[in-house]
């Protein structure tokens, strides 16, 4: 998961190449902070649906430490579509 260098949004990379035009599918959601999303995960009862964010600020290979409140995730829980 990336943030595009032309500021249009974010995207996904794979390890195999994809046919000019491919659809591989799309995950919609709300994006949220690792805070926000805490605290509305923290609010539901034991009987709701699972939750699958996607965490898109990782740093992963980094040094660096992201504070909670301002790694961001996305949240499919009441935007999502089929995927």
């Amino acid at each position: 998961v990336f943030f595009t260098p032309e500021g249009k949004g974010w995207g996904l990379r794979t390890f195999d190449a994809l046919p000019r035009g491919a659809f591989v599918c799309e995950y919609v959601g709300e994006i949220l902070t690792n805070t926000e999303l805490y605290n509305r995960n923290s609010q539901c009862s034991g009987d709701e649906k699972h939750h699958y964010p996607v965490l898109l600020d990782a740093d992963w290979g980094s040094e660096g430490i992201l504070k909670d409140e301002e790694a961001l995730c996305l949240d499919a829980t009441h935007y999502g579509n089929v995927a």
